[in-house]
């Protein structure tokens, strides 16, 4: 689509033309103890003066989701809507009684940016030209600019850009209703589009440049609007967190027009995860929070499980495995902290920061962050949340992500916070340590932080349609807001999400999110056929798709063809557990359909699954080649790729380290189970029962069935004397001591994206015990029971 555009001229004050909707999510309450009338966030009590944590002790902003009422709010949402955030990622304040923990008001942050009140005008940042809407849609023109108010931040004015808040995306769609299946006829194609359809929302505006800045000893990696306006950064050593979005004035790095806050390691857009069965000491070793296990003080020194994108207590950055800074994208893959660095003690201590091997405690928790604007005003965050060990996670509130909006300290003073309607918020219900709170909906999806003239700020909104948010304040030292956002993290599973971030006035952010909310197309997968797969006479198609109210159609289409419309009809409990909160999740998801093909010509066909939303959007959610046969036998293969061709002849063979089944190379892989004798041996099987004296502790890790490229063998060797089960990839190790060499199956002798997960030996001298171990969460407990790590035996899937 080709657009108009028009340079607008004029000079508005720098934060006051600017809409920005960040949703700032990590609420910091440092202290724990407080005046009658205040609510203690940890356990819904009133505060008592019983925290004994020092004034220094560091406090970084990553507090978990613990479920507590507040005691005035009149809202009347669910009681789990209601639950209160509490801010683990907080600064700390020496202005409080010694045993409360306090917010920092007067840190310098690491990017030295002077204050605001000093700043020289930034006059000479060029305009974003605006675009010209190409439909009938009524441009937000009639505001009227607040040139003669001076904010309240006393920023001196900067160029304003005009946003871009009209323009129609060049995807028209026909209504729904006018959709028909066409005659099933066809011949058999030459050319086959078998590209992956890509992200769901595709970008309205050019790709643009990114840049590598050093900054206090780390890199901030910048991606800029295509119009070279407008910027977002974020910060290597402080786990790839947002810390910069405002307007580019000619210099790289950050400048005064920086909506986030940015002020330690956990003051930014980020996210950070919890557990309820874990949410304290010394209960999280048992993980029997939740059913009345003894937990310690209520004291964000006495934190459980909980991953930190940005880093720890200890003021750790969490590390990034790598960071891709490249036009048009912005991406890290980044290994949070644990926030607690003696979050698995069995007692109430306190030492992790002084203790080397814990003072950067890793988590098995895997984040992956995509960037890229899809709009000038509008950045798209793309998250994904693996877990890597075999610890399941009940569902709870968590933070993906929170936003943290600056509060005038060295930027704008964006205090207000304001729902989709533009009503201000009042966060105003009482918390501990002189913080305030409030739970509450807004019904467009989306949140907005602005100055006093709403003309600068920041906002977010949240692809699954989230409408309960949670906001955080206390004068001068920060606010942030986020949504209430409650998933599970399964063993090994995946959990992804996606949020854009606005920037912008409030009526330009009113826009832009109401664009999303229109324009946001359907998204999903086909399970059934598989690729290059033989259909015969009928083609039945099994899948699932999501869309940010709901999808209305599925369309199923053969060499661009319409052959037949279903709808959503089937609970997909599965999908929802990867994407969770959308308001499909309550009802249908799955898709299923079966046409007649038997008309086709037998030979090679495009199939396509599009889906449609109320909103008149449609979208290729998924397209592959399949085979048909009701006119006799041809020999393709019929998409297999091994085995029978099904006109007398053989397709291909498979490669070492898979076999042959229905026409597809499989690679085949066995549960290992472990059994242990108490004080004496662990020791592996393939599975069955117990030996006798031994208890089954269930399956432990998986291994490959047969050997291929970059696998070895991984045995079991027994002393009969010592009576030790030892595993090792050695078939000799431990001779003469150790005899035979049990087969356990093969493994990866590097990571690979199939098999990521180390497996470590372990060896205790007292038990004269070996076994090994994949989890994480097992390996970090083993020290204290007389368990001495000896290595990676190899990666397993």
């Amino acid at each position: 689509m080709r657009v108009r555009t028009r340079r607008v001229q004029g000079r508005v004050d720098a934060f006051g033309r600017w809409a920005t909707a960040m949703v700032c999510a990590v609420a910091l309450s440092g202290c724990l103890s407080g005046d009658d009338g205040h609510v203690d966030l940890l356990d819904d009590t009133a505060v008592s003066d019983t925290a004994t944590h020092a004034d220094t002790a560091p406090v970084v902003d990553s507090w978990p989701a613990l479920d507590v009422v507040a005691p005035t709010d009149a809202d009347t949402t669910p009681a789990e809507d209601t639950a209160a955030f509490v801010d683990t990622e907080g600064p700390s304040d020496s202005a409080e009684p010694a045993e409360t923990v306090q917010p920092v008001d007067t840190v310098t942050p690491a990017d030295t940016v002077t204050p605001v009140d000093t700043v020289t005008p930034v006059d000479t940042v060029t305009p974003v030209d605006t675009v010209t809407p190409v439909d009938t849609v009524t441009p937000v023109d009639t505001v009227t600019p607040v040139d003669t108010v001076t904010p309240a931040d006393t920023v001196t004015p900067v160029d304003t850009v005009t946003p871009v808040d009209t323009v129609t995306p060049a995807d028209t769609v026909t209504p729904v209703d006018t959709v028909q299946p066409d005659t099933v006829t066809g011949t058999c194609p030459t050319d086959f589009d078998l590209s992956a359809p890509g992200a769901p929302l595709e970008a309205f505006v050019q790709a643009g440049a990114a840049e590598s800045v050093p900054t206090s000893g780390t890199t901030d990696d910048y991606l800029y609007n295509g119009a070279g306006t407008i910027k977002i950064a974020t910060r290597r050593a402080w786990g790839a967190t947002i810390v910069f979005y405002g307007m580019d004035n000619g210099s790289p790095g950050t400048n005064p027009t920086n909506t986030i806050d940015a002020n330690d390691t956990g003051r930014e857009v980020q996210i950070a995860l919890y557990d309820p069965d874990r949410i304290r000491q010394p209960c999280a070793a048992t993980a029997s929070c939740q059913s009345g296990g003894g937990s310690c003080a209520n004291s964000i020194t006495y934190l459980g499980w909980n991953p930190v994108q940005g880093g720890n207590e200890c003021n750790n950055g969490s590390p990034v495995d790598s960071v891709t800074a490249a036009t048009g994208r912005l991406e890290a893959v980044v290994r949070p902290l644990h926030w607690n660095p003696d979050w698995a003690a069995t007692t109430c201590i306190n030492t992790g920061c002084g203790d080397p091997g814990l003072a950067s405690l890793g988590t098995d928790i895997r984040y992956t962050q995509r960037l890229r604007f899809v709009g000038d005003l509008i950045v798209e965050m793309d998250m994904t949340v693996e877990n890597l060990a075999d610890l399941a996670h009940a569902p709870t509130q968590q933070e993906l992500p929170t936003l943290y909006a600056s509060y005038g300290a060295y930027g704008p003073n964006l205090r207000h916070i304001l729902d989709s309607a533009g009503a201000e918020v009042p966060v105003d219900l009482p918390a501990n340590d002189g913080f305030f709170y409030r739970n509450f909906d807004s019904a467009g999806g989306f949140v907005t932080l602005q100055n006093d003239s709403r003309d600068y700020g920041v906002g977010i909104y949240y692809e699954n349609r989230l409408t309960t948010f949670q906001a955080w304040q206390k004068a001068g030292v920060f606010n942030n807001v986020r949504a209430r956002f409650s998933f599970g993290i399964p063993a090994y599973g995946t959990v992804r999400a996606r949020a854009y971030l606005l920037l912008g006035s409030l009526a330009t952010i009113q826009s832009q999110a109401a664009w999303l909310d229109g324009h946001l197309p359907p998204f999903g997968s086909l399970d059934a056929p598989a690729p290059e797969a033989s259909v015969g006479d009928t083609l039945t198609v099994t899948g699932w798709a999501l869309d940010n109210k709901g999808v209305t159609a599925v369309d199923v289409l053969v060499d661009g063809q319409l052959l037949a419309t279903t709808a959503p009809s089937l609970a997909r409990p599965d999908v929802c557990a990867v994407w969770p909160g959308y308001p499909m999740c309550g009802g249908a998801i799955g898709f299923t359909a079966s046409v007649d093909v038997a008309a086709l010509p037998a030979c090679a066909h495009l199939l396509e699954i599009r889906a449609r939303d109320g909103d008149g959007n449609a979208r290729v959610i998924a397209r592959r080649r399949v085979y048909t046969g009701g006119a006799g036998c041809v020999p393709t293969c019929g998409g297999a790729v091994c085995g029978d061709d099904g006109c007398g002849d053989v397709c291909g063979t498979c490669a070492d380290g898979s076999t042959c089944e229905g026409g597809h190379c499989v690679v085949k892989t066995h549960a290992i189970r472990r059994f242990y004798k108490s004080g004496a041996d662990h020791m592996f099987s393939w599975g069955g029962s117990a030996p006798a004296g031994y208890a089954d502790e269930g399956e432990h890790f998986t291994l490959y069935d047969a050997a291929g490229p970059g696998r070895a063998a991984l045995y079991q060797r027994y002393c009969a004397a010592c009576q030790d089960h030892m595993p090792t990839r050695d078939a000799n190790e431990g001779s003469p001591s150790f005899a035979g060499a049990e087969l356990l199956g093969y493994c990866a002798t590097s990571a690979t994206a199939a098999a990521s997960r180390p497996l470590r030996r372990v060896y205790s001298s007292a038990a004269a015990d070996h076994f090994a171990s994949a989890s994480e969460a097992e390996l970090q407990s083993l020290p204290g029971f007389g368990y001495a790590l000896e290595g990676v035996l190899c990666y397993v899937p």
